[in-house]
């Protein structure tokens, strides 16, 4: 081990406690910010983003607070802002963070469900921007309280209002805890979640795994800096790793589900973001894979689909299947020649008849042999006779 002790137990000691601290003392590391992409990245519709970022870190906002107990039993607040929208119509987004974030550089998420109508409630994680809490919970706290988020949004807006929830990374995989509950009241309408984990306890000693890494090529030490590391998450914050979000959690979901994933996530790879579809109990659901993504990345690399997808998901008719795979095809570029299946990564499900993939109907044609542009409608119909299409646009390049 490439460290400055000749007691390997001190040395794996020592290091157990600087991951500790990593992963449970954020709050120094991750207050408020401004979260803007830096002017030498290139990036389609970068002044959007950042214009939305600024627009919601400038914007005057209500603060709303629940009081809580942490672990050791003090008393604490947590805090979310609150954007009212007028055009809400009594509907609320709560919009949750990812690891590195906070409530306040949320603005480019915030401002899509602003533009569709949605008044938004952005709190913050245990241990991030204003919590009390100085320590995260690897989200199972979390989960917990956005459930006393959700009946602090139905306490102030009424019975009547109706609930979205969208959570990315860290945030994501709170809401799908939360949703594993199967607590949620039925205000809640769905879940959307952006780079999401399936294998959430695998994915994070993995993480821890490849940090280590860096310090000792021994896999055995770093198996144990591991193991003492989540005794102490235990032995200070209570959690366990059976209390950490799991695949058989996950399945126990029952709610509407939005899933958005990078196949090129690192983090929480695209291939469980697939088998987390796939296995997901609730029929009305619908995914979002975008190429080119690494871990929640999906906004920046197609900023303009992944606001039509939110938008076409929250929108669409009450009873109506949902297809996926077909907004992320929009200007996909084919060189000329290469063969093209229109159904390839597609499906269709319904709430009631499930996985209809084999009644998707595709109108339009694409000549690879020929440059252009070729507009394709997609649509497919339920047992109760109700449609869903979407259009998509491919792009023929000549080899040149």
């Amino acid at each position: 081990m490439i460290m400055p002790f000749r007691d390997q137990n001190t040395c794996n000691s020592i290091l157990s406690g600087m991951m500790f601290y990593f992963i449970s003392n954020t709050q120094h590391f991750f207050y408020e910010k401004l979260m803007t992409v830096p002017d030498d990245v290139d990036m389609p519709h970068k002044e959007d983003f950042n214009n939305a970022q600024q627009w919601y870190w400038d914007i005057p906002k209500k603060t709303w607070d629940i009081p809580y107990q942490d672990y050791n039993g003090a008393a604490k607040n947590h805090y979310a802002y609150y954007l009212n929208n007028d055009r809400s119509k009594n509907r609320v987004a709560l919009v949750q963070h990812g690891f590195t974030g906070c409530a306040r550089s949320m603005g480019v998420f915030v401002k899509i469900f602003h533009d569709i109508g949605y008044s938004i409630l952005t709190p913050d994680l245990r241990g991030q921007g204003r919590s009390d809490e100085l320590s995260t919970s690897l989200a199972v706290y979390d989960a917990e309280d956005m459930l006393l988020w959700v009946d602090k949004i139905i306490k102030e807006k009424g019975d009547d209002v109706e609930i979205i929830i969208y959570g990315i990374s860290l945030g994501a995989m709170v809401t799908l805890q939360a949703a594993s509950k199967n607590k949620f009241p039925d205000n809640v309408k769905a879940i959307i979640v952006d780079s999401g984990p399936y294998y959430a306890l695998d994915n994070i000693k993995k993480i821890m795994n490849d940090y280590l890494t860096f310090i000792t090529p021994n896999q055995d030490d770093r198996d144990t800096i591991i193991t003492d590391t989540f005794s102490l998450i235990k032995d200070k914050l209570g959690i366990s790793q059976e209390m950490i979000l799991s695949k058989e959690m996950i399945n126990e979901c029952n709610i509407p589900l939005l899933q958005i994933h990078g196949k090129d996530d690192n983090t929480f790879p695209y291939q469980s973001a697939i088998e987390l579809f796939d296995n997901y109990k609730n029929n009305d659901k619908q995914y979002m894979y975008t190429n080119k993504s690494d871990h929640a990345y999906s906004i920046i690399i197609d900023y303009e689909t992944y606001i039509k997808c939110i938008n076409q998901f929250t929108r669409r008719p009450a009873a109506s299947p949902l297809i996926s795979g077909v907004l992320e095809k929009t200007n996909l570029e084919i060189i000329v020649g290469n063969q093209l299946d229109l159904l390839d990564g597609v499906q269709a499900w319904d709430s009631h008849d499930g996985n209809i993939t084999a009644k998707i109907e595709v109108s339009g044609n694409v000549d690879t042999n020929i440059p252009g542009n070729y507009s394709v409608h997609y649509s497919v119909t339920n047992s109760q006779n109700i449609v869903s299409a979407l259009d998509t646009v491919y792009t023929v390049l000549d080899k040149k």
